[in-house]
């Protein structure tokens, strides 16, 4: 009984540390590629003027998370979970350093509690 209470505790140990490794590559990603966008500032000015990429990249959040939601194959499947889960979160930073960078960055930089 002990032995399988140990295994039990160890199994879900391996899924928090790799869920949480998941989550730390994605929180990495959208503050490298908003940071690269927001502090670009001919990058962010082409960007900040053009609403076509606004839309794609809303497009795209929305088609991943439809395909990472209903479609159960390809929500279990190793390589293309996070083939599309990679892609939701680059859609994300870019959504995110394209709204920032319509901001001064004192404004942004109190907003994220480093002021």
């Amino acid at each position: 009984m002990r032995i399988a209470c140990r295994e039990e505790s160890a199994d879900k140990n391996v899924i928090f540390r790799k869920v949480y490794g998941v989550l730390f590559l994605q929180l990495s990603l959208t503050l490298a590629i908003g940071s690269f966008i927001f502090y670009n500032e001919s990058l962010s000015g082409v960007l900040r003027g053009n609403f076509t990429f606004f839309w794609v990249m809303i497009a795209v959040i929305i088609a991943s998370l439809f395909i990472l939601l209903c479609l159960k194959g390809i929500r279990r499947t190793p390589p293309f979970n996070y083939i599309f889960l990679a892609l939701f979160t680059a859609a994300e930073a870019a959504l995110v350093g394209t709204t920032a960078s319509a901001f001064q960055s004192r404004e942004v930089n109190r907003k994220i509690g480093l002021y």
